[in-house]
């Protein structure tokens, strides 16, 4: 089922597109992807907080300290869970459109933000590939190059795909 029949993303597309613009590729992260990508600060964090419980653990002089330093641990447990699937759920939120005439990222995690690229404002683009062929489109405008998450189309399964469809808009004049 395409990405457009989204109720949300419909109505999002009903404003934003021009009468004469069409739809070429429509995609969205991988919720794996998007996961790894985000899951390294929390792995950082995961480790720094344990490496300072342990030696709190192993000084617990009686069953209630004990008690209480699991107590920490399993609250640190649920919040690094929590995290993860917030994370997961955020990746649903991103929806990445290219028509003839511009690329466009569209997030509607807690509120509706969408950036547009022209097709003439694209000065230059990077490709990241992964061994499966799923990949990073990061954009440079005049600005030069623009990494954020809301200005990039990541995770996304075929890199090679899009990037051939990106370059082929470019080509037809405006």
């Amino acid at each position: 089922m395409p990405l457009s029949n989204d109720t949300i993303l419909s109505n999002i597309l009903q404003n934003e597109l021009k009468g004469d613009e069409k739809i070429v590729w429509e995609g969205r992260p991988t919720p794996m992807g998007f996961f790894k990508k985000g899951v390294k600060i929390f792995w950082i964090f995961a480790v720094v907080i344990v490496l300072l419980a342990i030696p709190a653990i192993h000084h617990a002089s009686s069953l209630d300290d004990f008690i209480t330093h699991h107590t920490f641990l399993l609250a640190l447990l649920v919040g690094f869970i929590v995290c993860i699937w917030s994370l997961w759920q955020r990746a649903k939120k991103y929806f990445y459109i290219l028509t003839d005439k511009r690329a466009l990222v569209i997030c509607t995690y807690r509120k509706v933000k969408v950036c547009s690229f022209y097709k003439d404002k694209i000065i230059n683009y990077n490709k990241i590939y992964n061994a499966d062929g799923s990949g990073d489109i990061i954009f440079e405008g005049e600005g030069g190059r623009v990494a954020a998450i809301n200005r990039s189309f990541i995770c996304i399964p075929n890199v090679k795909r899009v990037a051939d469809l990106i370059d082929e808009m470019k080509k037809v004049p405006a």
